[in-house]
């Protein structure tokens, strides 16, 4: 990892000008070879852990699948709550072990998604208004304030996939209750709002220890993606329009990360705001094409978005020494390479533009490995 092998390298840095011993420096590779090992391993037990849940999924899908027809429709909905009940309670219970908590998180996500199928299904059985629709959407407003509850001190992860979901388990008991679907998204973003205001200045009193407030916040700016999109396509009607304020939030959290990384208190920083920026980076540069097509810019030439994103996130990972946020930024270059030289075949002169561009990007990278050391040392004492 980035991390580890910054401290490798000044293990051997030390090593070198003769601060520490050969016996020294060899202890303090195996432990941070340990830590990284650990590391490594509570990574693949969560991927691992989400493919069991896509699988377990599927496999209670096709299950249903094949008699699904011949239940009764209530029935149905009541199978799919005590499925997306059990997960979670089996999930609770395995929190109890340490070494699976990643397994843990996994279940109880997937009985949540459960459940939340079992409400949007309720709607085959029960209208909207009724009797046994207002019950369904009190149950689904229940769902994630209960879950919330039960989370909170017992880990930080599951509050933060509740503030996540809790939107749509909300959007479905306003739609049980019998509110419009505009009306639905106002209220749901009128929700978003308050609860970015609650945390925001409960953030700068968060410790290490404590990192729930920020995994909300985090997961509460990831759903404003969907409420944004679904406010411009609903309520206000700009269905073309809607990338403009999909870049507006993709701004706000961008500008949000990197405040993140450079200005927050200490006890707010993390390692892996690199890697959230690297994929805001990704998506910025997904977004550039349609932003400037909605613009009227020519189809040829739209891929320039994706470059500048690219450009200027190159100049921003090298700058600061961001390892992720630089391939990000080759990776938007190469995007808007590709979409060029598929409308330009045959050109000339964009073989000639993308010939410049590859020697300005071959002198980058020698400058970068002719300074590397001196240019590290500078990035690091900046960035902090």
């Amino acid at each position: 990892m980035k991390g580890d092998n910054a401290v490798n390298d000044a293990i051997t840095r030390w090593l070198g000008a003769g601060l520490i011993d050969e016996q020294l420096a060899a202890r303090l590779q195996a432990d941070v070879e340990d830590t990284a090992t650990g590391r490594v391993r509570v990574t693949a037990q969560y991927f691992i852990a989400a493919t069991a849940a896509v699988v377990l999924l599927t496999a209670s899908g096709l299950f249903l699948a094949r008699s699904w027809s011949d239940i009764p429709m209530p029935i149905r909905t009541f199978i799919l709550g005590i499925l997306g009940g059990s997960l979670i309670a089996f999930g609770v219970f395995l929190e109890r072990h340490p070494r699976i908590r990643p397994v843990s998180y996994l279940l109880e996500t997937s009985g949540l998604f459960v459940l939340l199928m079992a409400y949007v299904h309720s709607d085959n059985t029960w209208d909207a208004r009724t009797l046994g629709g207002v019950v369904t959407g009190l149950f689904s407003l229940a769902t994630p304030l209960l879950a919330t509850w039960l989370s909170l001190g017992r880990n930080h992860v599951m509050p933060a996939v509740n503030a996540a979901i809790g939107y749509t388990f909300i959007a479905i008991f306003l739609d049980r209750i019998g509110v419009d679907e505009d009306a639905i998204v106002w209220i749901l973003d009128a929700i978003l709002l308050v609860v970015l205001a609650v945390l925001v200045p409960k953030l700068r009193m968060a410790r290490p220890e404590t990192p729930t407030i920020l995994y909300a916040f985090i997961s509460s700016m990831i759903a404003g993606f969907v409420l944004v999109g679904l406010t411009s396509i609903g309520p206000l009607g700009a269905r073309g329009d809607t990338v403009f304020a999909l870049d507006l939030w993709l701004a706000i959290v961008i500008a949000t990360t990197i405040w993140a990384i450079h200005r927050a208190p200490v006890w707010l920083r993390r390692d892996w705001y690199d890697d959230l920026l690297s994929l805001c980076i990704l998506g910025a540069a997904i977004l550039a094409f349609s932003t400037l097509d909605q613009i009227g810019f020519d189809r040829d030439w739209n891929g320039v978005g994706s470059a500048v994103v690219g450009a200027v996130s190159l100049i921003y990972g090298v700058r600061f020494g961001m390892g992720s946020v630089i391939v990000a930024g080759c990776i938007a270059i190469v995007i808007s390479v590709w979409h060029f030289a598929l409308n330009q075949a045959g050109s000339l002169g964009a073989v000639a533009a993308l010939s410049i561009t590859a020697a300005l990007l071959f002198w980058v990278s020698s400058r970068l490995g002719r300074n590397r050391d001196t240019n590290g040392k500078s990035a690091r004492s900046e960035r902090a």
